[in-house]
């Protein structure tokens, strides 16, 4: 075995060969974190990228809720100002139909003092064909009397 001195120290062939092995182990194991942290830092970079496609998404999301909001705010207004008019015709019409009724209430006092003048006309009249048909009963009567007076004068004559 060749002896060799490294810093004061002396390695045989064997520790070298080991240290040897060793170091080629840990220059693969290298290699193997090394194309992992090429694999990491690929992945990473994929990771940002799919974060910056994330946060344009996240913006345009922001900016179209803004436009809901906006659209919103509108339809709020919208909202508001036909609440208003609905109210403001409701109103109009509670309005309308008082007056309606006021009118209709006049027509009907009319009416109702028409169909008194029409009903005291109506009860002269029965009142008169009443007294009418007893006249022209009496009537008859005298006439049928007066016709046997006529007969039985001039069955005298």
């Amino acid at each position: 075995m060749i002896k060799k001195s490294v810093n004061g120290q002396i390695v045989t062939q064997k520790d070298f060969q080991s240290l040897k092995s060793e170091f080629g182990g840990l220059r693969t194991e290298f290699g193997g974190l090394k194309n992992e942290f090429k694999e990491l830092k690929s992945e990473f970079g994929g990771l940002r990228t799919e974060f910056g496609g994330l946060r344009t998404e996240f913006g345009g999301l922001r900016t179209e809720f803004g436009g809901l909001k906006t659209g919103f705010k509108g339809l709020k207004s919208e909202f508001k100002a036909t609440r208003k008019s609905l109210f403001s015709q409701i109103l109009t019409l509670e309005e309308k139909i008082e007056q309606l009724d006021e009118t209709n209430k006049g027509y009907k006092d009319e009416i109702m003092t028409g169909l008194d003048k029409i009903m005291n006309d109506l009860q002269t009249i029965r009142e008169e064909s009443a007294a009418g048909t007893l006249q022209l009963q009496r009537l008859r009567k005298d006439v049928d009397n007066h016709e046997e007076r006529i007969s039985s004068l001039e069955i005298r004559t």
